[in-house]
């Protein structure tokens, strides 16, 4: 037997820490980073990637990570917008409940593919300025994109 699909109170619980998980893992890759590469900010080139392969490791992870970006986006606009307005109805049952729950972590999810790509584009040049950008977005997607809906869904 299936268990039965979270109610609207439940999703009121997890989603903030949900936000709080996801919010805080573009802090700690840099702090990572950060610590990966001692104080300076970038290490010795022991390691790394040849310099003319830099410039192709930063198109390729700057790609992924601007497609993941992208994809949180439209994720929240196409479904979890169109999840929440269906759960703040007075009508919203379990299902709805457990799609908006799906779909909230899915577009987490993919906002945090971005700052991962910017992760291991920061390690693999040894340089932390190649994260920041990704972290950053990843955090301004989360709070001008994804956080919206989940307030309304916190607040009903």
């Amino acid at each position: 037997m299936l268990p039965a699909p979270p109610s609207r109170a439940a999703l009121q619980r997890v989603l903030p820490i949900l936000m709080f998980g996801f919010g805080t893992a573009p802090i700690f890759y840099g702090a990572v980073l950060y610590l990966i590469l001692g104080s300076g900010g970038s290490g010795s080139n022991s390691g790394t990637a040849r310099i003319g392969e830099t410039g192709a490791l930063t198109w390729m992870f700057g790609t992924l990570g601007l497609v993941a970006a992208l994809f949180s986006a439209m994720w929240t606009r196409l479904r979890v917008s169109p999840a929440v307005d269906r759960l703040v109805s007075d009508a919203a049952s379990g299902d709805q409940a457990a799609g908006a729950q799906r779909d909230v972590i899915v577009a987490l999810a993919g906002a945090e593919a971005c700052a991962m790509a910017g992760l291991v584009l920061g390690i693999l040049t040894r340089d932390l300025g190649a994260y920041l950008p990704f972290g950053a977005a990843t955090l301004g997607l989360m709070a001008v994109v994804i956080l919206p809906p989940v307030l309304r869904i916190l607040h009903r």
